[in-house]
C-alpha cells in the first residue's frame, strides 16, 4: 500500500498517531527534566549546600 492509496480517514489517523508520538516524546523529556531538577535540589539539600532563607514571623506581622 502506497501513500497515494490512502483515504482521508487514513491520513487523519496517520496524522493523529504522529502527533501523539510527538506529544508523548516531549512529555517524557519534560518529565525527565523535572525529575533531574528535583534530584539536584534534593542532593543539594542533603549535602547542606542549599540554604533556605529564614523569615522572622514577628517582623512580617508589623
Amino acid at each position: 500500500m502506497s501513500f497515494a492509496e490512502l483515504g482521508l480517514w487514513q491520513w487523519l489517523t496517520l496524522l493523529q498517531h504522529e502527533l501523539l508520538l510527538f506529544a508523548g516524546v516531549f512529555f517524557l523529556i519534560g518529565a525527565l527534566d523535572d525529575l533531574a531538577v528535583d534530584a539536584a535540589w534534593l542532593w543539594l539539600k542533603v549535602r547542606g549546600r542549599s540554604l533556605t532563607a529564614r523569615r522572622d514571623h514577628n517582623a512580617l506581622r508589623r
